[in-house]
């Protein structure tokens, strides 16, 4: 199903996503829901397991990361 941003007030500007957990995917989640456009860089698969943020796969990283 296609996201439909909640404004596009932030759409001509484009936001480099290098968060990891908590409040760093969370306000970057609240900016592409004002339109932004949103890269978002990953460090390589280096930890199986998840660390901080939890396995990519859970219901937490997911939610935290959908950008």
């Amino acid at each position: 199903m296609p996201f439909e941003p909640a404004s596009d007030i932030l759409s001509p500007y484009t936001v480099l996503d290098l968060t990891r957990v908590r409040s760093g995917p969370t306000c970057v989640r609240q900016l592409a829901d004002w339109g932004a456009n949103v890269i978002k860089i990953e460090e390589p698969a280096t930890d199986t397991k998840g660390g901080l943020g939890g396995p990519r796969s859970g219901p937490d990283f997911q939610n935290l990361h959908r950008n």
